[in-house]
Order: structure tokens, then sequence, then C-alpha cells
């Protein structure tokens, strides 16, 4: 990772404390806005989920780390022909790769696609590791319990985004609120906030 060093990570974030401000701050607010599609237990944690910055952002930041969008949505692809590109580099970062992949997955599917195609998915970015010659390949398992803890984060993102009335169309914060809590609960990431599952990684 030397070539990565430069990057912004966990453990070298000069905007760590903002980031923890704005996470606690912005949950409710985004819940309110749209309470009509949050479902009843994601309710009930918010104290929880806006407490839990250090937490999930800890295990999503667990090795092997590598360069990461940071904000893989739909919103940011461009398709030329038969390659696909990314948008907006300003979120940049070395950290674990599920976070792309986690973030597309449950903010951008439509959520009975994703259903039908998680597992699959997951399958395909690990065998698309193994080809690019990665030098440490997480197990199936491994990458599924990292999926979980992205899907909270992912959530989270979308809730202080739809807090924020600039930053996305209403239309969009919507999908991405729906998709992304249904995500969290199907996993059942919510139980990961006790702290039993940070081990699983």
């Amino acid at each position: 990772t030397g070539d990565l060093a430069w990057l912004k990570s966990q453990q070298n974030n000069p905007t760590l404390s903002l980031e923890r401000s704005i996470w606690s701050l912005a949950i409710k607010p985004g819940m309110d806005k749209f309470r009509e599609l949050i479902p009843a237990p994601l309710h009930r944690s918010v104290g929880q989920l806006a407490g839990a910055f250090d937490l999930i952002a800890a295990a999503c930041a667990r090795g092997p780390r590598t360069l990461i969008h940071g904000d893989v949505h739909i919103g940011n692809l461009f398709f030329r022909q038969a390659a696909v590109g990314l948008f907006d580099w300003q979120c940049a970062q070395r950290g674990q790769g599920m976070r792309d992949v986690s973030y597309f997955i449950c903010s951008s599917m439509p959520i009975r696609l994703r259903r039908l195609h998680e597992r699959e998915l997951l399958e395909l970015y690990r065998e698309t590791l193994a080809a690019a010659g990665a030098s440490e390949l997480p197990s199936c398992e491994a990458l599924f319990a990292q999926h979980r803890w992205h899907a909270l984060f992912t959530w989270s993102a979308m809730a202080i985004t739809a807090a924020a009335a600039s930053l996305q169309a209403e239309p969009i914060v919507r999908a991405a609120l729906e998709r992304s809590a249904a995500a969290v609960l199907d996993l059942d990431s919510l139980e990961l906030l006790g702290g039993a599952g940070a081990k699983t990684i």
C-alpha cells in the first residue's frame, strides 16, 4: 500500500471529527424527512445508529485495503461503448474494496434484483479479484460479513444525504433510502450494532 499512502484513510483522516459530527447530527433529520420510507426497526435504532460512527467506520476500514472511489452510485457512472467509468472522485480514499461494491448494490440496484443476485455479485467480485492477481483474497464468507457492515454505512450515508436537501434530487434520495433500508433488514445488519458481529470479518 505504499503507493496509496497519500490517500485519506480511517487511520489518516483530517476530517474525521467533522464526519463524525455530521453523521450523529444528520441521521435522525434524514429519517424524519422521509419517515414513510423508513422501516420500524430502523426507526427504533436511530439513537444506536447515530452513535455508531466509530464502530461502523472501523469495521468498514479493516484490511486488506485498496483504492476506493467512496461514492459509487448509479449517478456517478458514465458509459462509453462497452466500458464503464466513474465521475466525482472527491471521496477517493484507501479502504476496504467492499465499500464501493456494497454501496452500489445497496443504493442503486432495485430491491428485487439485489435479492436475486446479491450473492452472485459478491462471488463475481471475488473472482475478479482473483483474476487480477490480488495478493490477499477474502473468502466468500468474509466478503458477505463485510457487505453486512457496508449496508449499514450505505443506509446511514443515504439518510445524511436526505437531510441535506441540495445534494440529490428527491426521487433519487427516496429510491436510495428505500433500497438501502431493505438491504439493512435483509442482511440483519442491525444485529452488528450490538458488537457481537464485529469479530466476524
